[in-house]
């Protein structure tokens, strides 16, 4: 962190997705990486009002894309976090098509920090990762995430939804901003 920093700062994390995706961010305090609080929110594309003529222009899916990298470059200026952190697209053989669209929607994302802010990046977490940081197996389902995330004291949750009950998008992407402050943390000693 700079020295000019702030007393706390704040990781984004992203569980991307065409159509649902999930935001997470970790308000932590700098000089000791304890968290402050957590909150998340769900963007749901087709909940947003469409742009017909772009949607008819393009597709249906790239109209989606850009409703959803509208409101991130939304939640980037409100939050302003000083790490914007994905999961990475995975590749499910029984599923090709589903890549396509995962790297799609990781561009968006990656445009939408740019624009936010030139200088910063997106950084990247594969979906094992994420998992062992809030302490289950590399390859546990969606419920074991699940249920590790609402076990991990210290995140300090204050959303309007208990942690408990959030969706599955919610919850990875606060497992996802976890996994970054637990990187912070480990590289720090």
């Amino acid at each position: 962190m700079p020295h000019s920093a702030e007393s706390v700062a704040t990781i984004l994390g992203l569980d991307p997705g065409t159509n649902t995706l999930g935001l997470g961010w970790i308000n932590f305090d700098v000089k000791t990486l304890r968290i402050v609080n957590t909150q998340s929110q769900l963007l749901i594309a087709d909940k947003m009002r469409p742009d017909a003529w772009y949607a008819e222009v393009h597709c249906d899916r790239h109209a989606r894309l850009q409703r959803l990298g509208q409101n991130i470059l939304q939640m980037l200026r409100w939050i302003g976090p000083v790490c914007v952190v994905t999961e990475s697209p995975f590749f499910n053989a029984s599923r090709p098509n589903a890549f396509a669209a995962l790297i799609e929607t990781v561009e968006m994302i990656r445009h939408a920090v740019s624009e936010f802010d030139g200088y910063k990046s997106l950084n990247y977490i594969d979906p094992p990762s994420v998992k062992r940081a809030v302490g289950a197996a590399g390859n546990a389902k969606k419920e074991e995430v699940q249920s590790r995330v609402v076990k991990v004291e210290e995140l300090n949750y204050q959303g309007s939804i208990p942690l408990a009950s959030l969706d599955e998008h919610s919850i990875d992407a606060i497992a996802v901003a976890y996994s970054k402050l637990i990187e912070f943390r480990r590289n720090r000693l």
